[in-house]
């Protein structure tokens, strides 16, 4: 039961990351780069169908 409550809070992150890896841009990138960074995560989160909950809640963290 206590499985049951906690999955759906869980899989929306381990399938983020699964997906998308570490969501952080190169620490040393510049502002250009970084939005091109974003644009291609955004981009691979919609090719692979992930809810627009979690696209939007991984990319708040940002």
């Amino acid at each position: 039961m206590l499985f049951s409550i906690i999955w759906p809070i869980f899989w929306p992150t381990i399938q983020t990351r699964l997906v998308l890896g570490n969501s952080d841009p190169p620490s040393n990138a510049s502002d250009a780069e970084k939005n091109e960074y974003y644009k291609r995560t955004l981009q691979k989160a919609i090719d692979n169908k992930l809810s627009n909950e979690t696209i939007v809640r991984d990319l708040e963290i940002q």
